[in-house]
């Protein structure tokens, strides 16, 4: 479940050509950033794993919104990831 929500090579390469200066997101491929968030959730304890599961399987059902606070539009997050220092990021597409 969690490999089916995490970001694609296209967000990816997006996040590389927006951070330039950040050796984290130019020093991985892909692939190797893809094996990172698969770390970055081994290491969370079980409940934690199964809560990150389980919002991912709100983002996946529609089940999960994000608050544009400036609009007060909501807005459907797409998938999630790792950030650098193993923080969970949600992402809505622009």
């Amino acid at each position: 479940m969690f490999q089916k929500c995490q970001i694609d090579k296209y967000i990816y390469r997006r996040m590389q050509n927006l951070n330039e200066d950040d050796p984290f997101y130019q020093e991985k491929s892909y692939e190797q950033f893809i094996e990172w968030n698969n770390e970055c959730f081994e290491k969370l304890s079980v409940d934690e794993r199964n809560w990150v599961l389980k919002l991912c399987d709100l983002i996946n059902t529609d089940s999960f919104k994000l608050l544009e606070e400036e609009c007060c539009g909501e807005l459907q997050p797409s998938c999630v990831f790792f950030n650098k220092d193993c923080k969970i990021c949600v992402v809505h597409p622009s």
